[in-house]
């Protein structure tokens, strides 16, 4: 089964079809909608109680999209949503049946938005009273089983909290705040994690990036050994990238976190991702916008959820090489 990688922009028509109306933007009944930032502190346990239900409830898979601001998680999500929604050999559909949160619906939109037109999407805003934002989908593969599954897209600055950082002018605890750790410590979920890091922070992402794996492994007896794939953005863009694999970068310039990644038992997972040819800006070299889409890595990701979520092979007969595994 061969699929069109690369596309070229700008799109004629939405990049979810028809699949899609505006009155069709998703998100979650899951919103908590404190009104100022001390009501962390207020937790009763009938709140937890109430809150782990309703995750369990769900009939989802969670997709913990960790990354450093300006790391490439919009982007990614932006991708792997276009290409469900884009390929032939499958149907991408919200879940309509939840209540929707305006950030959500805000986020989702823009990230629309602006796949369409070959930009990136703007980094996430810090949470605003207390709320994740929520993409839950649905993706239906042709003669294969429905796949359910929820990302959760949150502030680099507040994932960023998990590090213990006291030097600086902005000192953290090492703790995340507890509406991200709700989806950590809920029992009898099935939680997937997606460690985002481009290849041109990655002396600054190493350490967060180690931290946070020891970080969900300490925080729960659920995450022992958690399903992670790490992926490296903007790859594209790194010089060598013809000269190395992607695991051979990790373990030279990811040293902590190639170190955490081997100690989980069952393995884990390490892909290169990129949307394509970029348009740089060279006074600053940041990117401006996507000259050409390739979707090759997006599919190669989409193929890891899928078999990690429905438990079989999107693809019968493909073979992807672009995913390399850990061992113990």
């Amino acid at each position: 089964m061969d699929i069109e990688q690369n596309q070229d922009f700008p799109f004629n028509d939405n990049p979810l079809g028809d699949r899609l109306s505006e009155e069709d933007t998703i998100e979650s009944s899951f919103n908590i909608g404190f009104d100022n930032d001390d009501a962390a502190s207020k937790y009763k346990p009938e709140d937890y109680r109430r809150i782990y239900t309703q995750l369990q409830e769900r009939d989802t898979t969670y997709v913990f999209v960790f990354g450093r601001e300006s790391s490439g998680k919009s982007a990614m999500v932006s991708g792997l949503t276009h290409y469900m929604a884009t390929t032939p050999f499958g149907e991408l559909t919200p879940n309509s049946t939840r209540k929707q949160n305006e950030q959500g619906v805000r986020f989702y939109n823009d990230l629309r938005r602006n796949i369409n037109v070959g930009k990136f999407i703007d980094r996430t805003p810090t949470l605003n009273k207390k709320t994740i934002t929520e993409l839950d989908l649905s993706f239906t593969p042709e003669n294969r089983k429905k796949m359910n599954l929820t990302f959760l897209e949150m502030s680099g600055e507040d994932l960023k909290k998990v590090e213990i950082e006291t030097s600086s002018s902005e000192p953290y605890s090492g703790i995340l705040p507890d509406e991200i750790n709700f989806y950590l410590e809920c029992p009898e979920i099935n939680l997937l994690f997606i460690l985002v890091t481009s290849h041109d922070t990655n002396e600054d992402d190493d350490q967060l990036l180690a931290r946070f794996i020891e970080y969900i492994r300490e925080l729960s007896d659920n995450h022992e050994n958690p399903d992670i794939l790490l992926a490296i953005t903007k790859w594209d863009t790194y010089k060598d990238a013809h000269k190395q694999n992607v695991l051979g970068y990790v373990n030279e310039h990811l040293k902590s976190t190639y170190q955490k990644l081997n100690s989980i038992n069952q393995g884990a997972d390490v892909v290169w991702f990129s949307l394509g040819d970029m348009q740089i800006d060279k006074t600053d070299n940041s990117v401006i916008a996507v000259k050409e889409l390739k979707l090759e890595s997006s599919e190669t990701v989409v193929t890891w959820l899928y078999e990690k979520i429905a438990k079989e092979k999107l693809f019968k007969f493909k073979l992807f090489r672009t995913i390399f595994r850990f061992f113990k």
